[in-house]
């Protein structure tokens, strides 16, 4: 079995990414694909302070996209990712989409919004003079 290969990428802004990266550079464009945040942070445990790894959407919940173009200059090193650090990006990345298939399956359509706003507007008894 051919397991895919992933980068970690650290950003000019000092941001890192875990992601899939083509090898073909366009238009001195990098091409990220599924890219997660990688963040370290500190947790109080039992027996003392311990750092761990938080994988988080790269953009957040503001698109669906999934590939995103970055200029060459904007990255400073390019790294393959351990064996460790891909199957826990595989599982953040299962976890996501399982998510986000179950909130696509609970969201209303635009003309349930439209007409329930529709509604709204009708039923309304408040006058402004």
């Amino acid at each position: 079995m051919n397991t895919p290969s992933y980068k970690v990428v650290k950003l000019t802004n000092g941001e890192e990414v875990i992601c899939q990266l083509s090898d073909e550079i366009i238009n001195d464009e990098y091409q990220l694909n599924c890219p997660l945040k990688m963040e370290v942070r500190q947790q109080m445990t039992k027996t003392g302070p311990m750092d761990s790894l938080n994988l988080s959407r790269w953009i957040g919940p503001y698109t669906k996209q999934s590939l995103f173009s970055i200029k060459t200059f904007h990255v400073l090193l390019i790294a393959e990712a351990s064996e460790g650090l891909s199957r826990y990006y595989e599982r953040v990345m299962q976890e996501i989409e399982r998510l986000d298939d179950k909130s696509t399956s609970d969201d209303f359509d635009d003309e349930d919004i439209y007409d329930e706003l529709l509604d709204d507007a009708i039923s309304s008894d408040d006058t402004i003079h």
